[in-house]
């Protein structure tokens, strides 16, 4: 049975940092509620910037048992119900892209009895799309830089269940492709290696920031296919987790920042480092005590501490400094709206470290 693989979204890069800070201090579930150790550092992980490619999604998919077909973004597409000649063009060469579905489950040991393996690509060149760096060449795939692969059992048994894993879609670290039939991959093409600090990832947003804004002028996909004229759109970033899952995002340059993803605006690095330093400032080790005992009692006989008091202490913290500190504030140049969120955070970490304390 033919169903349809969900590629996913490529999220923003705050979607990236937030999976990365929850993943990382995931701790457990305590009655079905999940915890977090806010005070653990978070990882330094390399990301793989390739440029992003302005067509439509696409991707062809096999296992023994449905055989091959080809999908949209948004469902299973064929040469009688097509879209921009994709499907037509793909069963059309049928054969080179079995070939390189085959090398990529023998060069991942997949077993494609057993297995769906979904193989994504941009559809793009002709008209599909303008102002792109592949704009005014024939049409083409450009293969994504992983590729999906599905259980079939559990496929089988609700078609909308989809565990599937990400690969990358190289063999013997040689992307896949052929591009005597059209097909690119877009490890083809210059791309960019870059180690986040996801303590730190104000630097990273200016690093991203300054490469897609090269990017958009001189394009290396433009420039490969000798169209330097042609604009680049952006990077798509992606890196794996120690947890095996697969986290995207993309950055997109001024002329294409037309969807929902927004353009990267550099920090201020100093001035963020200013702002976290007037923070903890706000925060001596005696306010935060005169909060807990405020709320739990000198030696918690008034309440028993616990995560779902975070948000009381955090109050609490924000009534002293409130109260006591509305010369520092107008000395900085700050008003609370400023820095409230670097404060929630200090108080946050000191909190659950004195929670760890505890146990």
């Amino acid at each position: 049975m033919k169903r349809f693989i969900t590629f996913g979204s490529i999220g923003q890069f705050k979607n990236a940092v937030r999976t990365v800070q929850h993943t990382s201090r995931f701790c457990g579930m305590i009655s079905g509620v999940p915890q977090y150790d806010l005070s653990r550092t978070l990882p330094v992980i390399t990301a793989v910037g390739t440029e992003k490619i302005h067509g439509t999604n696409a991707a062809v998919c096999y296992s023994e048992s449905d055989g091959f077909w080809v999908q949209s973004r948004k469902g299973i597409i064929t040469p009688e119900k097509d879209n921009a000649d994709c499907a037509f063009i793909a069963m059309a060469t049928e054969h080179v892209w079995m070939a390189l579905i085959q090398k990529l489950a023998d060069e991942h040991t997949i077993d494609l009895k057993t297995n769906v393996i979904s193989l994504y690509f941009e559809w793009c060149g002709g008209n599909i799309q303008k102002l792109a760096a592949v704009s005014g060449l024939p049409k083409k795939a450009i293969i994504f830089q992983h590729f999906k692969v599905s259980p079939l059992i559990p496929l089988i048994e609700d078609p909308d269940a989809d565990d599937g894993m990400w690969y990358t879609t190289t063999v013997q670290e040689t992307p896949v492709n052929d591009h005597d039939f059209g097909i690119y991959n877009v490890l083809d093409f210059p791309y960019m290696l870059r180690s986040i600090d996801f303590n730190n990832p104000a630097h990273t947003i200016n690093a991203m920031a300054a490469l897609t804004a090269a990017v958009e002028k001189n394009s290396g996909v433009a420039a490969y296919f000798e169209k330097p004229e042609n604009t680049g759109e952006g990077y798509v970033w992606t890196l794996f987790l120690e947890n095996g899952s697969l986290l995207r995002w993309k950055t997109k340059g001024e002329k294409h920042s037309a969807s929902k993803v927004k353009v990267l605006t550099p920090v201020d690095v100093e001035e963020l480092q200013r702002k976290q330093d007037f923070a903890a400032r706000m925060c001596p080790a005696c306010r935060l005590e005169q909060a807990w005992q405020t709320i739990f009692g000198i030696e918690n006989e008034k309440l028993v501490p616990s995560e779902a008091h975070t948000g009381d202490i955090i109050r609490a913290v924000f009534k002293d400094i409130m109260k006591e500190e509305q010369d520092a504030f107008v000395e900085a140049g700050y008003v609370p709206k400023d820095v409230n969120g670097m404060i929630s955070k200090v108080v946050r970490i000191w909190f659950f470290e004195q929670l760890n304390e505890l146990l």
